[in-house]
Formats: structure tokens, C-alpha cells, sequence
């Protein structure tokens, strides 16, 4: 092992730095800090080293919180096996990180727990497979790896199906692309995302759920124009049916705030009171840092909701 004592020279000494130095660069950083530590016990006053210790602390700090973020991101989305490398190796880099040591014994905890929910899973689908009900075997080794992405059971019973899987695959993928064909594009990307939730290789399907995502946004847009057109005309029922087709079709922050406003300023012109206020208040609410302007407005909104259905002292609270 590199470094077993003190340095016997002035030349050693030098090699062992200008060793430490690669092993850094070689982004081994656990070892060059060994090292570096060990040879600022001789002279901690050498250049060298203070550098190197900075930069050695400053990386390793820095990716202890990466591996942390990343770890924390599987752990909410309760992909707990994930989740523990990270944490290990948050903790291998930093074993004094804020909380590690938590998180490491609760992802431990909750890899038990699913182990059980694994256990079940794996006899149903056994199960199934017996009974040459290949969709609810497959669906249950899905749900497997969607505990546990690395299950080796469910992976090598879903290998050994697989002429059987492929059937059903490509049965999925003709089924996906006469929906997309008919322009059921929600059921053209609730099937794609069935063919790679168990195959992830499958390109067509991805390609093709990109497509029908296209062309569902572009429909949508049509919509939201159509329904602003009507809307400008005072076609007020038509704009609330053609808007809310748009956001069932696709939909962002921005459009749904922009939307409550129009329903909103729709409903009151149709004095339907309850919903003017209802959508008008949605309207604040979403739209305090997208489009201010629209604040006023939606207050006007409840405003006179409120007076027309009689209701002054809350009317003038909004005015």
C-alpha cells in the first residue's frame, strides 16, 4: 500500500505528492485525500498540499450533495434500492452529511417492507403465467420493477416469456397505432406507455407516443384559438366548451390561469354567479407571478358576482 510510512527524503516526498496529484486527477478523491492528510503530517505548510486538501474537500462536498439530491429524488419517487446507493455513497464520501444516517436506516426500513409487497407480487404472477394469462403476469412483474427496478426475478421470468411478451407487445402496438390513426391520441399514449413501461427499447412506441403528444398539443391549440375567437365574439358557452376541451386535451399554467379568467368573465355574462366567483378566484390564485393583469380584473369578477346576486358587503370587499 502506497505510503505505509514518513517519506525518508526531500525526493520521496515529492514523488508521494506528485502521486496524490494523479490519483486526484484520476477523480479518486477518498484516496488522494488519504494521502494528501497523511503528508500534511510531515509539512502542512506545503503549497502543494493546502491546494489539493481545498479542492479535495470542495469536490468531495460537492458531490456528496449530488449523490444526496439525486438519492433524495428516488426516495420520493420510493425507488428505495436507488435511493440507498446514493445514499451510501453520500455517506462514504461524508459520513457526518445532515441527516445521511436517517435516510440510510429509512430506505433500509422501506426495502424491507416492499420485500413483502414483492413476495405476493411474484406468486400472482407465477400464477398467471400458469394460467397462460400473460397480460396480468406481465403487469404484475411491471409492478415488481416498479418497486424494485433491478428485481432479478422479475426479470429473468419476464426473459424467459419473451416470445410470449413480444405477442403481446406487438398486439399493444397495433392497437396504438389505429388509435393514433383514429386520432384517440390519450389511448394512443396510455398504450406506449404500457410497451416501454416493459420494454424501454422500444423505439416505435416512443417515437410514436412523441408523435400523438404533437399532435394532441397541436388539437389543443386549435381549440384555445377557436375558443378565443368565440369568446371575443360573446359566444360565451361556446368558449367554455372549447377551452376546457383545450385543457382536457393539453394544458400549462399559463393557459389553465389564462382560462379561469375567461370562465370566469363567461360565467358572469352567463349569471351563473357561483362559478364567475369560483373561476375568478382560480384566476388569482395562478396568475400572482405569470399575469398580474389579470388580478383586477378577477377581482371585478367576484365583485360584481356578488352584487348582482344582492350580496353588497361582499361585493364592495373586492372593489
Amino acid at each position: 500500500m502506497l505510503f505505509r510510512s514518513k517519506p525518508a527524503t526531500r525526493v520521496q516526498f515529492e514523488e508521494y505528492k506528485k502521486t496524490a496529484v494523479g490519483i486526484y486527477k484520476k477523480g479518486r478523491l477518498k484516496q488522494a485525500q488519504k494521502i494528501f492528510q497523511r503528508l500534511a503530517l510531515v509539512n502542512d505548510r506545503d503549497s502543494t498540499i493546502q491546494k489539493y486538501s481545498r479542492l479535495i474537500e470542495t469536490e468531495i462536498r460537492q458531490q456528496a450533495e449530488e449523490y444526496f439530491v439525486r438519492g433524495f429524488g428516488y426516495w420520493g419517487q420510493k425507488k428505495y434500492r436507488a435511493a440507498r446507493r446514493d445514499f451510501e455513497l453520500v455517506y462514504d464520501l461524508q459520513p457526518d452529511y445532515p441527516k445521511i444516517q436517517y435516510f440510510l436506516d429509512d430506505v433500509k426500513k422501506q426495502i424491507q417492507l416492499t420485500q413483502g409487497a414483492i413476495d405476493s407480487l411474484l406468486l400472482i404472477a407465477k400464477e398467471k403465467e400458469k394460467l397462460k394469462q400473460y397480460t396480468g403476469a406481465i403487469s404484475a412483474y411491471g409492478k415488481i420493477l416498479n418497486i424494485d427496478p433491478e428485481n432479478s426475478a422479475a426479470r429473468n421470468a419476464l426473459s424467459d416469456i419473451h416470445p410470449k411478451v413480444e405477442s403481446y407487445l406487438a398486439g399493444l402496438s397495433d392497437q396504438a397505432n389505429k388509435s393514433f390513426k383514429a386520432g384517440e391520441y390519450f389511448n394512443t399514449e396510455a398504450l406506449c406507455r404500457k410497451i416501454l413501461r416493459i420494454d424501454p427499447e422500444k423505439t416505435a412506441a416512443r417515437e410514436l407516443r412523441i408523435r400523438s403528444r404533437e399532435k394532441r398539443k397541436s388539437r389543443a391549440d386549435d381549440l384555445w384559438q377557436q375558443g378565443l375567437k368565440v369568446y371575443a365574439d360573446k359566444k360565451y358557452k361556446a368558449a367554455i366548451n372549447l377551452l376546457t376541451n383545450k385543457i382536457n386535451g393539453w394544458h400549462d399554467s399559463l393557459t389553465i390561469g389564462m382560462a379561469d379568467y375567461i370562465f370566469a368573465d363567461a360565467n358572469l355574462q352567463l349569471k351563473n354567479y357561483k362559478y364567475a366567483v369560483l373561476y375568478a378566484q382560480k384566476a388569482i390564485s395562478k396568475n400572482y407571478n405569470i399575469k398580474k393583469w389579470i388580478i383586477p380584473y378577477s377581482y371585478y369578477f367576484i365583485a360584481e358576482a356578488y352584487y348582482q346576486q344582492g350580496k353588497n358587503k361582499l361585493s364592495k370587499r373586492y372593489l
